[in-house]
């Protein structure tokens, strides 16, 4: 059974975050509508799409965040985690322009001695 998509890689990766649902690591409704702005077999507008869904709510639990709504917060970085690491998961291809290619992030603070 195919859910969303005709190629295996798409479906098969919707099919998985599907799984993050019962445990508040997705939300279906923002599965289905991100999944229905991707063109089938694009790996750019798979990475694009997935990749503005994670930073939309991202921003959001930034704002909850800031206003103390600590719950919601929680819960929205939980959801945010899988659509933002999950447009480089083994099913995508890397982005072919460069604007769409992921802003490098340090892994770990610099040292005093590394930041002279």
């Amino acid at each position: 059974m195919k859910v969303g998509f005709k190629d295996d890689s798409f479906a098969f990766e919707l099919v998985r975050n599907l799984g993050f649902v019962y445990y508040g690591g997705s939300d279906i409704g923002e599965l289905f509508a991100t999944a229905e702005n991707i063109t089938e077999g694009d790996f750019d507008s798979w990475y694009e799409n997935w990749h503005n869904r994670g930073e939309r709510v991202l921003g959001r639990a930034k704002e909850y965040l800031s206003a103390g709504h600590l719950v919601s917060a929680r819960e929205a970085l939980l959801r945010a985690r899988p659509t933002t690491g999950w447009p480089n998961s083994t099913c995508t291809a890397p982005p072919t322009t460069r604007e769409s290619w992921p802003t490098p992030r340090p892994l770990r603070r610099p040292t005093p001695r590394q930041r002279n």
